[in-house]
């Protein structure tokens, strides 16, 4: 639980220190989604993955000119409950990224399983 309380905490605290955008959507599954800076989105990434995680797979990775969140949020289920994942779908198609919901859910790992 202490390392629950304490990834909610310094995720967002990492991506505002980083300048990143995108959202952490807590739960089973939990997703994390940020864009930036290639520099900046590799140091999270390098930063997050060292964290004690059940599982942590990087599903999707694009280059862009524009983002498509405006900031940074915490979002989601609390720890050990089941996510939403109408909700993320929600989030993600709002921010016009809702094409590689599938892709960023596992949904097609899931269906050629």
């Amino acid at each position: 639980i202490f390392m629950q309380r304490r990834k909610k905490r310094e995720i967002p605290e990492l991506a505002k220190k980083l300048s990143l955008s995108g959202f952490c959507s807590t739960g089973k599954p939990g997703f994390i989604i940020v864009e930036g800076a290639e520099p900046d989105v590799k140091r999270f990434l390098s930063t997050v993955k060292r964290w004690p995680w059940q599982r942590l797979i990087v599903r999707v990775q694009e280059n862009a000119d524009e983002r498509a969140f405006p900031n940074f949020q915490m979002t989601g289920a609390g720890g050990g409950e089941k996510n939403d994942l109408r909700e993320v779908r929600k989030l993600m198609d709002n921010a016009g990224v809702g094409e590689h919901f599938e892709a960023v859910a596992g949904i097609n790992e899931i269906k050629s399983g």
